[in-house]
């Protein structure tokens, strides 16, 4: 097993700078540890030191700031779901997070160590990335922001400098017409990783024409990921239940093609027709779209 030479327990920001200085820039943060420590254990990863975050409280935070709802990296998955902010329109997000592990693991483990893992069936990154949500990057050298699309850059790989740490997540506050669906199929129901994961974001007007779209999937592809092809379909458009099937056919295909040569495509292909369609009802229901019913 790989030797750990030292750990650090920082507790403020400017401590963690200076862990992070003293180590080379060559330590592994670490959170919750749900993720990293397993990966030490089997070999899979390999660091002379770990620098603990978990006492850092100013990287736990839920808040609104001018519009804009930002968490902290070091927030845990049982603190936004006990949190009254991911009710109602939000809840996509709060979905994902309950899907994360057992309550020991959601106690421990943080969204950042989530995003940061990159791994494709994080439950809590395609919500995320249906709410067009940013990654702010702190160092010695000030902040740096990008979207959470731009920071995956393959299968655990975040565009992550040296001096780099995720500080906080942050997407606009959303409004009466739009949205926020979630759902999930893994091969059981608890500690499940994720077979597909889905999140749909939509704004709607009155007359149910898809102002916006958002889809994002796990579990099908290097990292979560948008599926734009599919969003220009609905883009535009009034959503009629034609305009659904339509969708979900085209959703097949870009996964066939994906996927092509893998094993269980054919069980995906379908699958994600039924998970995208209850994903997009939800986000439907949590619009708000009480003026008329879809034709």
């Amino acid at each position: 097993m790989y030797e750990i030479e030292k750990t650090y327990k920082p507790r403020s920001i400017h401590s963690l700078l200076d862990a992070m200085e003293e180590t080379g820039y060559d330590g592994k943060i670490i959170a919750g540890g749900t993720d990293v420590v397993v990966k030490i254990r089997e070999g899979a990863l390999k660091a002379k030191a770990l620098i603990d975050i978990s006492t850092i409280k100013e990287m736990q935070f839920i808040r609104v700031v001018e519009g804009k709802v930002q968490i902290g990296a070091g927030t845990t998955f049982s603190e936004i779901e006990d949190h009254d902010l991911f009710e109602g329109r939000l809840k996509g997000l709060k979905e994902g997070a309950m899907e994360v592990g057992s309550p020991q693991i959601r106690n421990a483990g943080t969204i950042g160590g989530n995003i940061c893992n990159a791994s494709p069936a994080a439950d809590t990154v395609p919500p995320l990335l249906a709410l067009n949500a940013k990654v702010v990057l702190q160092s010695r050298q000030g902040l740096r922001s990008m979207t959470l699309e731009d920071f995956f850059l393959g299968k655990g790989k975040v565009d992550l400098g040296p001096g780099e740490f995720l500080y906080y997540i942050e997407f606009e506050q959303m409004t009466g017409e739009q949205g926020l669906g979630f759902e999930k199929l893994g091969p059981r129901k608890a500690l499940a990783i994720s077979k597909i994961c889905t999140a749909v974001f939509i704004d709607l007007d009155k007359d149910l024409i898809l102002r916006d779209i958002r889809i994002a999937n796990g579990s099908l592809g290097p990292n979560s990921l948008r599926e734009r092809e599919v969003e220009a379909v609905l883009k535009g458009k009034k959503l009629t239940e034609e305009l659904k099937e339509k969708a979900q056919i085209k959703f097949k295909e870009v996964i066939s093609l994906r996927l092509k040569g893998r094993s269980g495509v054919d069980f995906k292909e379908e699958a994600i027709r039924g998970i995208f369609k209850q994903a997009l009802e939800k986000s439907i229901a949590e619009a708000g779209s009480q003026t008329k019913a879809v034709q």
